[in-house]
């Protein structure tokens, strides 16, 4: 069963509570015109959480939040997919001082993407 935008509160959430504040704080920015959930909204909002915590040092709970951005891309629909890629893992690679960080938490997938996405723009992100 496929991981939609509607079950990206409960998944985001469940493996990194401290998504919690933000994603209730930002609700103008993810709760789309129709009151549905904007997915690339939602992983913005989560990229900015994580890369905060690796600028303070703090990297409790990384792991698991990268073990579902993998769940995202090989579970989610194209929507959450694209949107984790997009908008989640880009973000925090192009981020130098904290991509590299990030490296150490991503799974095969997310790093096959963050390799494309250096292809792309020329740039090489240290450790992947």
């Amino acid at each position: 069963m496929a991981i939609e935008p509607k079950d990206l509160l409960t998944v985001l959430v469940g493996s990194y509570p401290k998504l919690r504040h933000s994603f209730v704080v930002n609700a103008e920015e993810w709760i789309s015109q129709e009151g549905g959930i904007e997915a690339c909204a939602l992983f913005r909002l989560t990229a900015d959480c994580i890369l905060e915590g690796f600028t303070d040092g703090n990297f409790d709970g990384a792991g698991e939040l990268f073990g579902t951005v993998e769940r995202c891309l090989t579970l989610g629909s194209r929507e959450v997919a694209d949107a984790a890629a997009t908008c989640f893992l880009e973000n925090v690679i192009n981020t130098p001082e904290i991509g590299q960080l990030a490296v150490h938490f991503m799974g095969k997938l997310s790093k096959q993407h963050c390799r494309a996405w250096d292809n792309f723009t020329g740039v090489v992100t240290p450790g992947l």
